[in-house]
């Protein structure tokens, strides 16, 4: 009973006939109001952490990490870095964790209930054919993460965003030790995607198929028999984030709710 709620809750929504299209950014297109006013602050303001804790910068978090210029103030590395700043600065971030207050990685969903900060390599959002003479800066303390988004609805593969005060950020590969944390978040994202795909006509989907065939197309596209870290199947997986999926869709205006005829 539980596992059909779940369901129906993630998928009986349907597509406005008045919109065919996501009103979230694309890498080439940016919407006319920043990813953070899309869902807002998380957090009222909080206290700055103290000090990173040791373990969060060892060696299996900067693994892979090239000699970088490195820079202690986040503005400071959003002017270094050329991209668009209209409505607000908009930039890549490569080989970065989440960690909270007491420097302890952490998801990103955990920006709702305490302090989040970045450790990261800050990108333009455009990128250069000349990987040599790309400005890259390297910020191992900034924030507050005030919120996070997803978009590529339309383009059919997830791409997270989340925002500070200063900039939205466009995340490209979290370092080694965090990968697994951040995978989990990813597929969550990946499944929203999924869904949209089934509902969506402008990709070719239909919003009056059956709840069964939307699950098992959804469930087949994500590669069925794989394992999640929680150890769920892909479709226990699925069902299990029904509400998170239906919220993106709806928080981001996607569809809209059924009118009664």
């Amino acid at each position: 009973m539980e596992r059909t709620k779940r369901a129906e809750t993630m998928l009986t929504v349907s597509e406005s006939d008045d919109s065919e299209s996501s009103v979230l950014a694309t890498t080439k297109q940016r919407p006319n109001r920043s990813i953070s006013d899309i869902l807002g602050s998380a957090c009222d303001s909080r206290k700055k952490p103290k000090k990173a804790s040791v373990g969060l910068f060892d060696k299996s978090f900067v693994s892979g990490t090239k000699r970088q210029p490195i820079e202690k103030d986040e503005q400071v590395a959003v002017k270094s870095t050329t991209g668009e700043n209209i409505p607000r600065p908009n930039r890549r971030l490569t080989n970065f964790v989440f960690y909270d207050s007491d420097g302890r990685p952490q998801p990103i969903e955990m920006l709702e209930i305490c302090n989040m900060y970045v450790a990261g390599t800050i990108l333009p959002l455009e990128g250069s054919s000349d990987e040599e003479k790309e400005k890259v800066i390297r910020c191992e303390h900034f924030g507050r993460l005030e919120s996070w988004a997803i978009s590529g609805f339309e383009e059919g593969s997830p791409i997270i965003w989340v925002s500070t005060k200063i900039a939205d950020y466009e995340c490209i590969e979290p370092r080694t030790g965090y990968k697994r944390m951040y995978k989990n978040f990813y597929e969550k994202a990946r499944a929203c995607i999924e869904v949209y795909k089934r509902l969506s006509k402008s990709c070719g989907g239909n919003p009056n198929v059956s709840l069964d065939e939307r699950v098992a197309g959804v469930v087949s596209s994500m590669a069925q028999g794989r394992k999640f870290l929680s150890g769920l199947s892909v479709e226990n997986f699925v069902i299990s984030q029904g509400d998170f999926i239906h919220d993106q869709l709806v928080r981001n205006q996607t569809f809209l709710y059924p009118t009664e005829k």
